[in-house]
């Protein structure tokens, strides 16, 4: 795999921990990992999750497999942004392709929400764009986040929120039978 690449599979039928399988409807929790080859996913039953969750859990959200056979479009889930704002920390100083482009997304998504405001922005001195957004936090002083701007066409935006919003459990995973994979371009000039 590439270092431009994550590849995330599929919701499992069944936990990652006890082996349990997953009844339509009934909640379970999906959770990324990050390890040497980059992030993975892990489906747990809310028992295992919530008695024994992994220490080394990047990011996770709850969902529910549908009922088989139902035609009935899924309420679409809500999603809780003091989450979404760890997940953008968590990706702070992390300086891979991919993770510069989802913390670039996130930025946005956490300015539309009103939870950042844009500050300045400069080049660094590796010649790349550094947007600053500030985080008011009540009753604390301000805390300011550098997001490196990724050289990203209107395309490549589109198709990398699109694979957070199922990274984060707001939009189905494409219909297909190979792992759910996603690709940001290189930001930085070679």
């Amino acid at each position: 795999m590439s270092e431009t690449e994550w590849k995330i599979n599929k919701t499992s039928p069944q936990c990652h921990a006890c082996g349990t399988p997953f009844a339509p409807e009934a909640a379970f929790y999906s959770a990324l990992f990050q390890d040497k080859e980059g992030m993975r996913r892990g489906d747990f039953c809310e028992s295992c999750f919530l008695n024994n969750r992994p220490a080394d859990v990047y990011y996770f959200w709850k969902t529910s497999l549908p009922k088989a056979g139902s035609t009935a479009k899924k309420p679409r889930p809500v999603l809780d942004f003091d989450n979404v704002l760890d997940f953008f920390k968590r990706l702070e100083g992390d300086n891979g392709p991919q993770r510069i482009a989802f913390r670039y997304i996130l930025a946005l998504m956490l300015t539309r929400k009103k939870m950042l405001t844009q500050g300045e922005k400069k080049k660094n001195e590796q010649g790349q764009v550094v947007q600053q957004y500030r985080e008011k936090i009540a009753g604390a002083e301000t805390i300011v986040h550098a997001v490196i701007e990724p050289e990203l066409s209107e395309d490549e935006i589109q198709g990398l929120s699109a694979e957070l919003g199922v990274l984060l459990g707001m939009a189905p995973a494409p219909e297909t039978s190979a792992p759910e994979t996603l690709v940001a371009q290189e930001a930085v000039p070679e």
